[in-house]
């Protein structure tokens, strides 16, 4: 029986994982709509509460929040890939 499960271990780890599970919408618009959430509070504590200018805001700041965001999400996507290889 132990050389049975053994054997189903060492098989269940050469498995590829999914590309695409079922889950994964739940986990896209929620991710999403984290990330909206944030920018907008993240913009209106900027502009409304600590006073900044609009140029500063919407010209630096945010457009480099995306771009650390984009980043980040490509990071994420290629270092969990290279583990399976």
């Amino acid at each position: 029986m132990l050389e049975r499960l053994k054997e189903e271990v060492m098989n269940s780890t050469n498995a590829k994982p999914a590309i695409w599970a079922p889950g994964d919408w739940n986990a896209f618009f929620g991710f999403g709509t984290n990330i909206l959430v944030n920018l907008l509070t993240l913009s209106g504590l900027l502009r409304f509460v600590l006073k900044m200018p609009d140029q500063l805001v919407f010209g630096r700041i945010l457009p480099a929040t995306g771009m650390m965001l984009f980043l980040s999400t490509l990071y994420l996507v290629k270092v969990p890939s290279s583990d399976f290889r």
